[in-house]
């Protein structure tokens, strides 16, 4: 009976990791989008199965719990807002939230937008197409 509800318990949290996953990711790729000028990728697509499996096995508890924290908050408060959640609101509209909510006065929205630019920065950083593009444009 209790292997029975473990079970279960693995299931229904694989699925919502595989949710939050996927919205971090749309939500990484409007943080650091493509530069086309650079040829680098944007930090949603970076975010590949390689980084998710060390992010799982090697970030701290509270940057996990952080982020889905952020991407639920970041994702729902536009639709109190506009009545639409962030990846249905047109791009003028996204960007001027993300930079509303960084420059918010509030603690917290600060602080939720830091941890989705960490983690874009860090999903960017793991692609080797991009690590060689940001190093040939050195200075």
């Amino acid at each position: 009976m209790i292997q029975r509800w473990s079970l279960r318990l693995n299931r229904h949290k694989s699925a919502s990791g595989a949710e939050v996953r996927t919205a971090a990711c749309r939500l990484l790729s409007l943080v650091l989008p493509a530069n086309q000028e650079l040829g680098s990728p944007s930090a949603g697509s970076a975010a590949n199965a390689a980084f998710w499996h060390t992010f799982d096995r090697s970030a701290p508890l509270l940057l996990r719990a952080g982020l889905t924290i952020a991407v639920f908050w970041l994702t729902w408060l536009p639709f109190l807002r506009h009545g639409r959640p962030l990846h249905r609101l047109d791009p003028a509209q996204q960007t001027a939230f993300l930079q509303g909510m960084a420059q918010s006065r509030f603690y917290v929205h600060r602080q939720l937008t830091l941890v989705v630019k960490l983690l874009a920065s860090l999903a960017l950083g793991t692609d080797a197409g991009a690590r060689q593009v940001l190093m040939q444009r050195r200075p």
